[in-house]
C-alpha cells in the first residue's frame, strides 16, 4: 500500500497462464496496468513506497528482477 498516493499496488489477472501488476487507487481515479504483455509479473513495494522490485517471467526470458524508483 502507497498511503502517500492513495494507492494499494496487486497481482492479477483474468488469465490463469498471466499475471500482472496493478496500480489501484483507494479513492476516484482508475486503476493502471504497470505491467502489460504475456507473461508473470508482480510488483513488491519497500514499506516507505519509495522503491518496488519488479519480477517478470517471459516466455522468450528467464525470469528477472529489477529494483526501480518512484511510482511506476
Amino acid at each position: 500500500m502507497d498511503e502517500g498516493n492513495g494507492d494499494v499496488w496487486v497481482n492479477a489477472s483474468t488469465r490463469s497462464s498471466e499475471s500482472h501488476a496493478w496500480k489501484v487507487p483507494l479513492k476516484g481515479r482508475p486503476q493502471v496496468a504497470v505491467t502489460s504483455g504475456p507473461g508473470v509479473f508482480g510488483a513488491t513495494r519497500s514499506r516507505t513506497a519509495s522503491a518496488w522490485v519488479l519480477t517478470a517471467s517471459t516466455p522468450d526470458q528467464m525470469p528477472r528482477y529489477e529494483v526501480r524508483s518512484g511510482t511506476h
